[in-house]
């Protein structure tokens, strides 16, 4: 998901210094459909670069604790202190 978003919004970057140069040099034919496109392509660009960050973060989290016990012993071998054996109050 991060190549896509990088390749997006690379892309939308290539497409806005071109679409500059050629308003500069009045190369342009003064369509103004350009700026939507780019702005979306920068945005889903912005977006999936994100989610596949964010995505990478959740899947090595989960992949540390995929090996890991359900539950944590606090001390090993430790007996219960508020039960008795022989039956007597303590």
């Amino acid at each position: 998901m991060e190549i896509v978003g990088a390749f997006s919004f690379l892309g939308a970057a290539i497409w806005a210094i071109f679409t500059l140069i050629a308003k500069a040099g009045r190369q342009h034919s003064g369509q103004r459909v350009d700026h939507p496109f780019i702005f979306n392509l920068f945005s889903f660009g912005i977006v999936m670069l994100t989610l596949g960050i964010l995505g990478e973060y959740l899947w090595r989290t989960f992949d540390a604790s995929r090996g890991r016990p359900p539950y944590i012993i606090e001390r090993e071998g430790e007996e219960k202190r508020n039960t008795c054996t022989s039956g007597e109050k303590r």
